[in-house]
Parts: structure tokens; C-alpha cells; sequence
């Protein structure tokens, strides 16, 4: 995205200020890159681990005889 045919001098060493300059254009063409303010740390995506999915209290699940063999993984 960014053009960086010009940062690195006829010494081969790299020219910072052409180099912030290619990274800073790329950021004004495409504003999305640029991170936003106060978006750091965690953000949870989705629900939370809470109780979504799991039975309600005082309501029971029949427990049924399932047998642990070696090839039932799930049943261990």
C-alpha cells in the first residue's frame, strides 16, 4: 500500500523521514488503518460465558447411562 521505492537512499540505508512520510500517506488515504483512540486492551466479541445456553436453576437434565469406552472421546 505504501510506496516505498523511495525510502531507501542511493547508500542503501533507509531514510526515515521518507519512510514516515509513504506510512503517513497511506493513513490519509485509508483512514481505518489508523488506530482508534481509547481502543486498547480487550475487546470481547460475541456474548459472554455467562449463562446463555445452560439450564436454569431448580430445572434438571435427565442424566442417561452412557457407556466410556477407549473410541468415546466425548465420555471420558
Amino acid at each position: 500500500m505504501a510506496d516505498l521505492s523511495q525510502v531507501i537512499g542511493q547508500d542503501g540505508k533507509i531514510n526515515g523521514e521518507a519512510l514516515k512520510a509513504a506510512i503517513n500517506k497511506v493513513l490519509e488515504d485509508v483512514p481505518g488503518l489508523k488506530p482508534q483512540a481509547g481502543a486498547t486492551g480487550f475487546v470481547q466479541v460475541g456474548a459472554s460465558g455467562g449463562t446463555i445456553g445452560q439450564p436454569q436453576p431448580g430445572t434438571q437434565t435427565p442424566q442417561t447411562n452412557v457407556p466410556t469406552k477407549r473410541w468415546n472421546r466425548f465420555n471420558n
